[in-house]
């Protein structure tokens, strides 16, 4: 079975385009009146309040408020379109984040780093179980005591915990840089609880059950702490364990600068389209007003009774995972790649036997302007594993209408054309383009139309009185309206129609999990330790946008070769059937999943929903070399037998009973 993934780029092309303030063209100052109808369901939440179901409203307190469509929020949406389509900056990307990855490769090298004169002395690690006796840094036995991770029990266990760093006698110190010190701190710190004030990441083990304890305490308070690390090219990778989270040399804000001045703008006297029009933060020296302003949304005929939905429960909606370099990066070749490097093949080690990569310093491109799908249908409201992360939501259904204004002030024609463009989205007459707006985007949420149905232009006249002032004719884009001209065009107008829309947008998943999909994607059947990217994210302008659920199944669909990577499309190596093909349907067929005959789930069922659900999880194919998948699906298969699906199960509990089924079939069992 094929998916379409529910988020994708447009392109970033050439360089970003960015100047100086045009004293010299006419502008206007007025409003443009705008309707927003609501083509699948909707719902924004009133952030204040956690958990809160209800859509965002001003009558607080109210079992059936009338809902608001903040100002904010649509103007970030149209902000986006008016970046793609005038060559300005991404804005929002939060370009000092740091970007990091968990590594497949072990650190083979051993060393002790003497903070006094960054330098990494080669060292030989023996292995030592020291307990709560000894701790990190101290000098002992002739050489550096390392502290590993706490908590490790059961079949996780490791016979050795601790180590011994002794430092060779003949070998040549490495010496480390500032940066390379720097990544070894923020790699400590994915160690570390969410309550450090410095960092919102923590290390996902066994330290997590633990309470009150962390890895690696006090690391790096010593002159001597002894280190993993591996090279590319001159840069060094360091961590206090050998397998390991990898925070990257480039950051967001150097990638989009090397690819063509991509980062947010900086100075107000040489910034880009979008910022000049919708302002930018800066110090008192470089920021700039906004010279528009998005009101709020109000609900035309507004009835209680008929514009909510039931109150369902999404699946579970992470942030964005920019690990996923084959879904972020620009193809960089070789078996896989990161933000820094390509592994272009692999060798084995003289030392430990193992694997070693052979890896190319790259300069990484990212893929460009995120935007979702449309999506023909809605995720049905289910229970998942873990119901803490859920959210639920009361939306409000498609086919409403709000109507809300747009203040500009001194905006040349030019100008104003663009906004009306990005705000109507009228590539042509022929389909409908719309915006993807509120919570539950990945899910079919939020696709809305919004029409300019007016616009007034004001002057002062010369009795300090606010006079109507006529605006240019034509206010029209030809060369975007027709979706002429560069890729980005072109992805942004098959991204945004909405009659046009793929079919089965998912995330990835594989027997039910996306962590399993990117897994399985990174390895081979039969060999996890040499990782391999099979797919990559198909571009916007390919025909088959798909991905398979069955990695395995087939050959990938990325370039074979180095020299082709440079162009590389999405479909360049497959044996998949061109099946993702968009599907033209109308707005009245969009399948909203009726959740109003949804039958109540009883004590005893949500009971049962969790003890399968969590066997299903550890179901499924076996790995190779794995005993435990075995067991499970054993296990589940037990259940299933003393525990049949009753004959009028909740719509949950059918899913669950499903799921369970599914996983089995595809480990090959008969069920």
């Amino acid at each position: 079975m094929s998916f379409v993934n529910p988020y994708n780029f447009v392109s970033l092309e050439g360089k970003c385009k960015r100047s100086g303030p045009d004293q010299t063209a006419s502008t206007y100052t007025g409003i443009l009146k705008c309707k927003l109808k609501t083509l699948t369901p909707l719902f924004i939440p009133r952030a204040a309040y956690e958990k809160d179901t209800a859509f965002f409203s001003y009558d607080f307190g109210s079992e059936n408020p009338k809902p608001v469509i903040p100002g904010s929020s649509i103007r970030g949406v149209v902000r986006c379109v008016y970046e793609a389509i005038t060559n300005s900056c991404l804005s929002t990307v939060d370009d000092e984040k740091t970007l990091y990855k968990r590594s497949n490769e072990p650190r083979t090298g051993y060393g002790v780093l003497h903070m006094s004169e960054l330098k990494i002395y080669p060292a030989e690690k023996i292995k030592k179980n020291y307990g709560d006796s000894q701790t990190t840094g101290k000098q002992l036995e002739g050489g550096t005591v390392l502290i590993g991770e706490e908590g490790i029990s059961g079949k996780t266990a490791k016979e050795y915990r601790d180590a011994l760093f002794v430092e060779k006698q003949d070998a040549t110190p490495i010496e480390i840089t500032e940066s390379d010190f720097d990544r070894l701190v923020e790699v400590w710190k994915l160690y570390q609880p969410k309550s450090n004030a410095d960092n919102k990441m923590r290390h996902k083990g066994v330290n997590e059950k633990v309470a009150g304890r962390f890895a690696y305490p006090n690391y790096l308070e010593n002159e001597h702490i002894p280190v993993y690390y591996i090279e590319a090219g001159a840069v060094k990778y360091l961590a206090p364990a050998c397998i390991t989270k990898e925070v990257f040399n480039h950051n967001l804000k150097s990638i989009l600068k090397e690819q063509g001045d991509w980062q947010p703008c900086e100075k107000k006297d040489n910034c880009c389209e979008a910022c000049r029009l919708f302002g930018m933060i800066g110090d008192e020296n470089n920021a700039l007003a906004s010279r528009v302003d998005f009101r709020d949304a109000k609900a035309i005929s507004f009835d209680s009774d008929s514009w909510y939905e039931q109150e369902r429960e999404l699946p579970i909606l992470g942030g964005p995972k920019t690990t996923a370099t084959e879904f972020y990066m620009e193809d960089a070749g070789g078996e896989y790649y990161t933000y820094d490097y390509r592994v272009d093949s692999y060798r084995k080690n003289s030392v430990s036997g193992g694997a070693e990569y052979k890896k190319t310093t790259i300069q990484a491109k990212l893929r460009g302007r995120k935007f979702y799908w449309h999506s023909k249908t809605l995720a049905p409201s289910t229970k998942d594993f873990n119901e803490k992360l859920q959210t639920k939501v009361r939306a409000i259904k498609a086919e409403r209408e709000f109507i809300f204004d747009v203040a500009f002030d001194r905006i040349s024609a030019e100008e104003l054309a663009k906004l009306k463009f990005a705000l109507e989205l009228n590539f042509d007459q022929d389909n409908l383009y719309a915006h993807k707006l509120g919570h539950g985007k990945p899910v079919g949420y939020g696709s809305v139309k919004i029409k300019v149905e007016e616009i007034k232009a004001y002057k002062m006249s010369d009795t300090f009185t606010l006079v109507e002032e006529s605006l240019p004719d034509d206010l029209s884009l030809p060369d975007i309206t027709a979706g002429k001209g560069c890729l980005s065009i072109r992805e942004l107008k098959k991204l945004t129609d909405f009659n046009n829309a793929p079919e089965n947008v998912s995330y990835p998943k594989a027997d039910g999990e996306t962590f399993k999909w990117f897994s399985n994607n990174k390895s081979t059947q039969n060999n996890f330790t040499k990782p391999h990217f099979s797919y990559v994210l198909p571009k916007v302008t390919d025909n088959d946008i798909t991905l398979p659920e069955d990695i395995w199944k087939d050959e990938g669909n990325r370039a074979t070769t180095l020299e082709d990577t440079s162009q590389a499309v999405g479909n360049q190596k497959t044996s998949r059937s061109l099946q993702g093909a968009p599907i033209k349907r109308e707005a009245s067929e969009i399948n909203h999943l009726n959740v109003s005959n949804q039958q109540p789930i009883s004590k005893d069922e949500k009971k049962t929903i969790k003890n399968l659900t969590d066997l299903t999880k550890k179901a499924g194919k076996p790995r190779h070399l794995d005993r435990q998948t075995p067991e499970a699906n054993k296990k589940l298969v037990k259940w299933l037998v003393e525990n049949p699906m009753p004959e009028n199960p909740s719509n949950d509990l059918k899913i669950a009973y499903e799921a369970a089924v599914k996983k089995l079939k595809s480990a090959g069992m008969k069920i």
